[in-house]
């Protein structure tokens, strides 16, 4: 089931959201927890409600992903194991939302207890391994971070095109990765001493040169009876999955590309025909060129955030990060926009930000997210009034902030302003247009560049979009700025 979890401070809890898939998982229906999901509680395993909340109480204080596993009654007799992972934030009334997945891991879990229970040194049996890896589809195996000792079952020969007579050996595996993911896969056993979890998707090169993707996902045994470092996990070829994935990114960019070059006409020619003889062009026919003007604007900032979107999802979006002075940003991004701000009859005004204020931070995006959250509050600002600017200095971080005196987002919609494809008002009549792309954009520009992105709202009161990224300190910056916030 894929889900939002809601915790208030006085410990009410309701699901805001959640998949039709919570009925195999709770044996509920979405809307009998959409406002309240606290009975849900008497049907978790008893030795299990206490590490669960603990881990919820965690990730609430830390604001960090949770993870857990914990055991479930669907029915009286017996508990089904489920797995969840969520990303949590902060709302404006205080309370905690995640958004995540739990899944149903029964019988993988009951593999891995399996294991632990019939020898303590992991020295699995072959043939019980042999007929979980064929009712799953995927290989198990188990290694040693320590000694790097390898075994694993038969279908990993099957995934990686071995020799079946060839002996396991770390040496073996390491040889079949593709070069440039070799470290993606060091990173994740490394991360998988700190964490217990070892989660990558990688490509390997079997013997015959085709290349094949692969999901392995592993958990660390208890340290203390566990010296050797041994992972215990499973592998499983995705390769289908991703040349799918693949497909549609290279759909999508294909008719990205293919749009852009006859709209870039269009939108010229339409540029021309405004703007030349238009006191010759009969009043009918200036509206019809306006509204076609108008369209072939809004399709043009489509297909540059369709773009932009698939290439921070893919991780091929360039960055050049670099110290950049936050007041000259700033005033960059004000000049940009205060045209735009007098259609509206909107003023911009910019709050004194300290000269020597630097941010690390890629220009080009930096520009990104202030011009499209500025915009924003521009387009939902009423006539006459002000949107403010500001800019200071939090610890090792520069937080940005842009304020509007707008009516402010709805209550209802504050759970669903970063997604994709996604406005307040979602209606064909909308005044303000969009793609709904811009705040999912801004999101993923800023978490890229290692910062956090958030807003405060109050319906008719406006509203306060903010970002911080991370600042550029050396000895003589720590100095300077220790302790300075500029109103």
């Amino acid at each position: 089931m894929v889900y939002q979890y809601q915790l208030w401070p006085d410990g009410r809890t309701a699901f805001p959201f959640a998949s039709e898939g919570i009925e195999k998982i709770y044996g509920v229906l979405p809307e009998q927890v959409i406002s309240d999901a606290n009975f849900l509680f008497a049907k978790i395993h008893p030795d299990d409600i206490e590490p669960l909340s603990e881990s919820i109480r965690q990730s609430a204080e830390t604001l960090t992903i949770w993870q857990h596993q914990y055991r479930f009654f669907v029915d009286d007799e017996t508990p089904i194991w489920l797995s969840g992972r969520a990303t949590p934030e902060r709302m404006p009334d205080g309370s905690t939302l995640w958004h995540g997945y739990i899944e149903d891991i029964t019988q993988v879990k009951q593999y891995y207890l399996e294991l632990e229970r019939v020898n303590a040194k992991l020295q699995l049996s072959q043939q019980r391994l042999d007929m979980a890896s064929e009712t799953a589809m995927m290989g198990f195996w188990q290694a040693s971070l320590k000694t790097g000792e390898l075994w694993w079952s038969p279908v990993v020969y099957q995934i990686f095109g071995f020799d079946e007579n060839i002996t396991p050996s770390v040496a073996l595996f390491k040889s079949s990765l593709h070069p440039d993911d070799k470290q993606a896969v060091t990173d994740s056993e490394q991360r998988a001493l700190e964490t217990g979890l070892h989660d990558v998707v990688h490509r390997i090169i079997r013997p015959d040169g085709s290349i094949r993707w692969v999901h392995e996902l592993a958990r660390l045994l208890q340290q203390e009876q566990n010296p050797d470092q041994i992972l215990v996990g499973s592998v499983q070829d995705v390769t289908e999955r991703m040349q799918l994935q693949q497909m549609k990114d290279a759909f999508i960019s294909t008719v990205s590309h293919e749009l852009r070059t006859p709209l870039t006409a269009i939108k010229g020619a339409l540029g021309i025909l405004n703007s030349e003889n238009v006191e010759l062009t009969p009043v009918k026919m200036q509206k019809l060129l306006q509204v076609a003007n108008n369209n072939s604007e809004r399709l043009a900032q489509l297909i540059n955030d369709l773009l932009d979107i698939e290439k921070l999802a893919a991780g091929k979006m360039p960055f050049n990060i670099q110290a950049l002075s936050v007041r000259a940003e700033l005033q960059l991004a004000v000049d940009n926009l205060q045209p735009f701000a007098s259609q509206y009859k909107v003023m911009l005004k910019l709050q004194n930000i300290a000269s020597g204020l630097l941010v690390q931070a890629d220009a080009l995006r930096l520009q990104q997210v202030v011009t499209n959250l500025l915009s924003n509050a521009i387009k939902f600002s009423p006539p006459d009034s002000d949107v403010v600017v500001t800019a200071d200095l939090h610890d090792d971080i520069v937080r940005f902030s842009i304020t509007d005196t707008g009516s402010g987002i709805p209550v209802e919609f504050h759970p669903h302003i970063f997604q994709r494809f996604t406005q307040a008002d979602g209606s064909n009549q909308r005044q303000n247009g969009g793609t709904g792309l811009g705040l999912a954009i801004c999101k993923e520009l800023v978490g890229q560049m290692g910062g956090s992105i958030g807003f405060n709202s109050e319906p008719g009161k406006g509203s306060v979009f903010y970002f911080a990224l991370p600042a550029y300190k050396d000895s003589k910056q720590d100095s300077k700025f220790k302790g300075v916030s500029v109103e």
